[in-house]
């Protein structure tokens, strides 16, 4: 019993002096530091909205993460944290969102509920944070209590989330001590001895003490390294090779003396090895028997793991890092291949950003968007000509990027993004701006006031012009000649270089072109809203702006009809343009949903416009819907009055309607219009029309169809589709009498018709001064010189005075002047002017 006793004695003291004398790391965990929580959870009402919100957010991890983003080079957007875990409640971009000042996070803080511990993360996260964060945060992220706490307390289930992201928070300020790293992190490394800790937050733990502590001194690592992954997604392993290129990068770069000595040889397998030396002793790897060489990294099978290995080439600089990152430029994976992107650019050479360009040239637009944060590692300069793009989110990643580059190089790059049409362009530039100089600020966001079509970033820029100059009024919704001219008022006041803001004052000249290009983009901005926003309150609020809308704005909203879906063009002509312009408001008293009073007074506004002016095009386009319902000849007859005068082929579609009607008035009306314009093609219209039951309507179409000058109509014709061949001038010249045959015989003359040329030299001889007056009258509306000679035969032997000086008159208006008689000018009466033209007759050949 007694040598049990010695025996048992001697192992214990053993252990002990073993105890004392290893890492910090291995010491016993009841070392951990003990706090005294107020053990209060009733939280204060005016906190509680401020709880209920923080309960229902989740702490995540940040896709975008990557430990390149602790690098100095490393081109960071603007609120972009550099914390692997995140929290809607720092984000900038979600609406809705409380944010509470530090004293009500603190106040809750104080509180032991989930909402309490999710305030003391969030206020460690903070810049600067205070060291008496760190027991609060040791306490979250291993979940214990202590003696202290009361029998009573019954913990929260903490989401894994949140102890994750305290543990990344304590880690955070644990290396901020003076002390020696392995003295600095040991609270965390203990931490890692812990039971039942949850694989993330012993996965992030391992990430915090990687900052100041070599790997291969941190407990488990190596394992996680050396031993072949069972699980694809091996939490743990993932979180060992972070923490190499973690340590790497607050490390920044190895010894220049050992990259002196890899390049000489940088074939050999052992000087791959050699390589990392600084970062996994070669004495350490020869006792572990642990590999660590470039064929089993970049073969490894998790994406992951690639990915940061694609990183760690980069940031150590491997001198054969260039090579290495060309082959996972090529790797299965998408995200293996934009982080080979990011890490080109963080290798920063002159062959990388040569690697890089062709990348943005490639159809994959994310690619073009790694592409472009991997030459953002090259300032401003590289940038520059990306802004150009005509990928939205490549724009965006410029302008995110060039937040940590505040110089006159990045103000110009942002100069057409920050008034950029997309979202998340103008935003990113807005971001960009705000942590900026006046001297740069100042310009871009009067820019972004005058140029962008949406008003939510002309907000934005309000409010950070208010932050930085009090009392800024600016006519955020007015027009962009107003906004230029306000923008260029405030720029003169705050003493701006004139070559800043020359641009903004250009706009406030109103024939300047890019004014209605501008205007354009922004009321079609407003009606994308409205199409959203329908059913809702926005709704209200964008149709309130759309009907403020001036006299100018009418060219962009026609344009935008063209454009338009029906429901966005129903709002246009029924609510907005109405409001504007006569015209729109006559086309929509149109509509068959009106009275007749209402239909007639509209017309009859119509034709007033018409008389002075020609209607607007998209009038006119939706008049021949309106008309071909409209059973009312009196709107009708002003409608037609009204296009009367108009050329256009929108308007002859008007006069083909008014020819089918069933009214005869109407189709004298179309005919009419016919008879003015006397297009080649508008012939066919009229034909049907030759057969019409109302004289007058036959002969207005006969002669409309004269002036047209289309041979189509003087035979019988079957238009395609027809029921029967159409009645031509040849077959209604047999049927028709009196001033309807004389019509129809002009018309077949003016198209050269011969027979019919003959027939009204015939029909000059009538017996009938007034019959004989017509057909002279009609030989001279033909234009056919061959009837000179009968002319001046029925000038010598016509006895009435009138018919004679007909005759004459129509000579004169059939010859050329000079191939008149010499003398005619000097005829005493209308006898020695027959006997001129007479002789000159007889002398002349015609």
């Amino acid at each position: 019993m007694r040598g049990w006793r010695l025996r048992f004695l001697l192992c214990w003291l053993v252990g002990l002096s073993l105890l004392a004398g290893c890492s910090p790391f291995l010491r016993g965990y009841s070392q951990l530091a003990r706090f005294d929580w107020p053990f209060d959870t009733a939280v204060d009402e005016d906190l509680e909205p401020l709880a209920k919100s923080l309960e229902r957010q989740a702490w995540s991890v940040s896709p975008e993460w990557t430990p390149l983003v602790e690098l100095p080079a490393y081109p960071r957007a603007a609120g972009e944290s550099v914390f692997r875990w995140t929290h809607p409640q720092e984000s900038t971009r979600m609406p809705g969102l409380l944010h509470p000042s530090d004293e009500d996070l603190t106040r809750l803080a104080n509180c032991p509920v989930q909402a309490g511990f999710c305030a003391e993360v969030l206020l460690a996260r903070k810049p600067c944070p205070s060291r008496t964060h760190l027991k609060p945060l040791e306490r979250i992220a291993t979940f214990s209590a202590d003696a202290r706490t009361p029998a009573n307390f019954k913990w929260p289930n903490l989401p894994i989330g949140l102890r994750a992201a305290a543990a990344e928070a304590w880690c955070r300020i644990l290396m901020t001590s003076d002390d020696e790293p392995e003295k600095a992190m040991a609270p965390a490394g203990r931490a890692l001895q812990l039971k039942n800790l949850p694989i993330e937050v012993r996965a992030e733990l391992v990430r915090g003490i990687a900052r100041r502590v070599s790997p291969h001194r941190i407990p488990g690592l190596m394992d996680k390294l050396r031993d072949p992954p069972a699980n694809p997604r091996d939490i743990e392993r993932q979180a060992a090779v972070d923490a190499l290129v973690i340590h790497a990068v607050q490390s920044k770069t190895p010894h220049r003396s050992s990259l002196q000595t890899l390049s000489i040889q940088v074939e050999q397998p052992s000087d791959v090895d050699q390589h990392w030396d600084w970062l996994i002793p070669l004495d350490y790897r020869e006792k572990h028997d642990f590999r660590f060489d470039l064929e089993s990294l970049k073969q490894e099978p998790t994406p992951g793991l690639r990915k940061r290995f694609a990183e760690l080439v980069a940031v150590t600089r491997h001198p054969n890092a260039l090579p290495i990152l060309e082959s996972f430029l090529i790797d299965r994976d998408p995200d293996v291949r934009h982080a080979a992107l990011v890490a080109c650019g963080a290798l920063g050479t002159p062959e990388a950003f040569t690697l890089l360009r062709p990348q943005l040239d490639r159809d994959e637009e994310l690619t073009k968007v790694f592409a472009a944060r991997g030459m953002a590692f090259g300032g401003p300069d590289l940038l520059a000509p990306l802004s150009l793009r005509t990928e939205p989110r490549v724009r965006a990643e410029v302008a995110s990027r060039l937040a940590r580059d505040p110089n006159s190089v990045s103000a110009r790059t942002l100069f057409p993004l920050i008034a950029d049409g997309h979202a998340p362009v103008h935003t990113a530039a807005l971001e960009t701006v705000a942590a900026w100089p006046d001297a740069l600020a100042l310009p871009l966001l009067l820019q972004c006031l005058t140029e962008c079509p949406s008003p939510a970033p002309r907000r934005a820029a309000l409010r950070q012009l208010q932050e930085r100059h009090e009392d800024v009024r600016f006519p955020i919704d007015g027009t962009p000649q107003a906004r230029a001219a306000a923008a260029a008022q405030l720029a003169s006041a705050w003493g701006l270089p004139e070559t800043d803001w020359a641009g903004v004052r250009a706009l406030a000249d109103p024939q300047n072109p890019q004014v209605s290009v501008m205007r354009l983009q922004e009321i079609q901005l407003r009606l994308e809203t409205w199409r959203i926003s329908r059913n809702t309150p926005d709704e209200a609020e964008v149709v309130a702006w759309l009907e403020k809308l001036a006299l100018a704005d009418v060219p962009p909203l026609e344009q935008l009809l063209e454009t338009a879906d029906i429901a966005a063009a129903q709002l246009l002509l029924t609510r907005i343009l109405p409001r504007i312009h006569p015209e729109y408001q006559a086309l929509e008293h149109l509509s068959p949903a009106h009275d007749l009073v209402t239909r007639q007074n509209a017309a009859r506004s119509l034709h007033g416009i018409g008389q002075s002016q020609s209607l607007r095009l998209p009038v006119l386009v939706r008049l021949r819907p309106i008309l071909a319902r409209e059973p009312d000849p009196g709107v009708w007859r002003d409608i037609m009055r009204a296009v009367a005068l108009d050329g256009r082929d929108e308007a002859s579609q008007l006069a083909l309607l008014a020819v089918q009607s069933p009214w005869a008035d109407i189709r004298i009306l179309g005919c009419d219009y016919v008879s003015s314009h006397a297009q080649h093609l508008q012939a066919a219209w009229v034909m049907p029309l030759f057969k019409d039951d109302n004289p007058t309507v036959q002969l207005a179409a006969v002669r409309a169809a004269a002036r047209c000058h289309n041979p189509l109509v003087l035979d019988a014709w079957s238009p395609p589709g027809a029921a029967g061949p159409l009645k031509g001038l040849r077959q209604l010249q047999f049927e028709a009498q009196g001033d309807l045959k004389l019509a129809v015989v002009s018309a077949m003359c003016r198209l050269g018709d011969e027979a019919a040329q003959r027939e009204l030299v015939r029909m000059a001889q009538d017996p009938t001064p007034t019959s004989r007056t017509a057909a002279i009258l009609a030989m001279g509306d033909s234009g056919q010189t061959r009837f000179v000679d009968p002319l001046v035969r029925l000038a010598w032997t016509e006895s009435v005075p009138g018919v004679r000086q007909t005759a004459l008159d129509t000579l004169q208006k059939l010859v050329p002047a000079e191939q008149q008689p010499r003398d005619l000018a000097r005829a005493r009466n209308a006898a020695e002017a027959v006997e001129m033209w007479t002789t000159h007759r007889h002398a002349s050949v015609w």
